[in-house]
């Protein structure tokens, strides 16, 4: 925002301009731009709405018969038309209109129902350091408490991104430990199996060489024996 009054229909009771009046793209002032729109402007009080006016946004209030006015540079198209809109975004109107209510608060309680017989700029050396004051107020991002909001919001929702994505990746590694904990335990099966199956075979090879063994010698003293006794054995047994 650079420009704020109040105006009591097209009567101009205090005005505040950061832009020094400079002139618009169409090479129109903000002081013909608002005399435009006040001349046109049909309110009731609690009313409100904004206009796009030669590449600016005017938003527009009434309260107790005082019209309160600030202007915008142009954020949003609105259409090709250049004349008066009665149109504009609410994402850019909510900051205005803040702006207006609590500066329609304060006149209203600075000047009452004296502001109904003021003449033209009579409010303006007290109040206009008011408008320039509350106007840096809302032109600081710091005191957009939406904006702010919406930045904790953004911030918090990164957080939890990114949480979420450690939760994941953590779980990734845990189903990878878990399967080679399963591979590791199979081969311990099959280690165990082939084990217990080596173990069993080794009993059977030394069981046979012992049966071998004994018919061997078996075999070994039937010789000795029958080389002294004959094949039958009948020289030793004989009466």
């Amino acid at each position: 925002m650079f420009y704020a009054a109040c105006a009591r229909g097209p009567t101009i009771l205090a005005e505040y301009d950061a832009s020094a009046s400079e002139t618009t793209r169409s090479g129109t002032t903000i002081g013909a731009i608002v005399i435009e729109v006040l001349d046109k402007v049909d309110l009731q009080d609690g009313e409100r709405c904004s206009y796009s006016v030669h590449g600016i946004d005017l938003h527009v209030m009434k309260k107790s018969g005082i019209l309160f006015l600030a202007a915008a540079p142009h954020q949003e198209p609105l259409g090709n038309n250049s004349n008066t809109t009665n149109s504009s975004s609410s994402s850019s109107r909510a900051i205005p209109f803040a702006f207006l209510v609590d500066v329609s608060e304060r006149f209203m309680q600075e000047y009452g129902q004296g502001a109904q017989r003021a003449l033209a700029y009579e409010c303006d050396v007290s109040f206009s350091p008011v408008m320039e004051e509350r106007m840096r107020y809302y032109n600081n991002p710091k005191n957009d408490t939406v904006r702010r909001v919406r930045d904790e919001v953004s911030e918090l929702r990164q957080v939890m991104v990114e949480n979420i994505d450690l939760v994941l990746d953590r779980g990734a590694q845990l189903e990878v430990l878990v399967d080679k904990t399963d591979d590791l335990g199979t081969s311990a099966l099959v280690f165990k199996r082939g084990t217990v199956r080596m173990s069993r075979q080794m009993w059977w090879k030394e069981k046979r060489a012992m049966v071998m063994l004994v018919l061997l010698l078996c075999v070994l003293v039937y010789a000795v024996i029958a080389s002294m006794c004959g094949v039958t054995l009948s020289q030793c047994f004989s009466s």
